[in-house]
């Protein structure tokens, strides 16, 4: 929950004119991404969730490259965020946690 809660703020982030706050908020989101990536996803998950992990990382590269619009990354970056909490939740759901613990 926590991770769906912070990657929502993706939204806000799209609409902020300011170029250095954008850069600031996204490069604090891929520090997140890659904070749960080495903390939890790694440990916990295995395999599942590795690449879709990574494409958030990379579009959340992408987006603070860029100086113009990112509304079409934002789009691509709710997507591959909803794919990554569906297979972490499924991964839950038929194996959970560490063995069924």
């Amino acid at each position: 929950m926590e991770l769906q809660r912070n990657l929502f703020k993706i939204i806000v982030i799209g609409t902020d004119d300011n170029i250095n706050n954008r850069k600031q908020h996204l490069a604090s989101i891929q520090a997140l991404l890659l904070s749960f990536k080495n903390a939890y996803l790694n440990v916990l998950f295995s395999d599942t969730g590795q690449n879709e992990i990574q494409e958030l990382i990379t579009i959340t590269i992408t987006m603070k490259d860029k100086d113009g619009d990112i509304r079409g990354d934002i789009n691509t970056f709710i997507r591959r965020r909803d794919i990554l909490l569906n297979v972490l939740l499924n991964d839950i759901k038929n194996n959970g946690l560490h063995n069924g613990q």
